[in-house]
């Protein structure tokens, strides 16, 4: 797994968001935790299932299975933090920039729909 470099969410540019790419980041976020909590689900799976054949087969086998299965959960673990942390990371490239220059833009149009004052009369 390695960095590329690629981002895919270069190509929006921070005041060009609106309500329905707010939307999808939201969806984006979300499924990138529920990702996360599969990942930790499978990892704690599997090192649960590791030490059970430790503890309860006497056959080599399965012994060996087991020391093999819980440094893979661990790894699986890993891997699911360190995809998590790098998405949030593009993903928050997005919002903060946005966040500013939105809430200029809604200062703005509020300020547009406002009653015309006594002196435009």
């Amino acid at each position: 797994m390695t960095d590329s470099g690629y981002n895919p969410y270069e190509r929006f540019s921070s005041s060009q968001i609106i309500l329905r790419d707010w939307l999808a980041l939201d969806r984006t976020t979300l499924a990138n935790e529920r990702t996360l909590l599969a990942y930790v689900r499978t990892a704690l799976t599997l090192c649960a299932a590791g030490i059970t054949f430790i503890k309860f087969f006497e056959w080599p086998v399965m012994e060996i299975a087991g020391w093999v299965m819980i440094p893979a959960g661990i790894a699986i673990g890993l891997v699911g933090v360190v995809r998590f942390i790098r998405l949030q990371r593009r993903i928050g490239v997005l919002y903060e920039p946005a966040l500013t220059t939105g809430s200029r833009a809604e200062e703005q149009a509020l300020q547009d729909k406002s009653p015309p004052s006594d002196s435009n009369r």
